[in-house]
């Protein structure tokens, strides 16, 4: 992978990007569903309209679809 430098984002940006962790996951597996619990979350609204865009590409409900990355982003921390 290329090294990408982020010359005019905002510090809080660089500071994520060094601490994030490339998470290896298939469409299939955001797609997956199981029992859920009702809770209420801020979200950015460009996220939202990210998850709300592929779930529908794939016929599943949206918050499936932020549970399942959370699910995988958890994962790969815990690994």
């Amino acid at each position: 992978m290329n090294d990408i430098i982020y010359t005019d984002a905002p510090v809080e940006v660089e500071t994520a990007l060094t601490r994030s962790v490339p998470v290896n996951i298939s469409i299939h597996d955001l797609v997956k569903q199981n029992k859920k619990t009702r809770i209420t979350i801020m979200i950015d609204q460009e996220n939202l309209d990210f998850f709300r865009k592929e779930a529908k590409v794939h016929g599943i409900p949206y918050q499936t679809m932020i549970n399942n990355t959370l699910t995988a982003t958890r994962a790969a921390i815990q690994n």
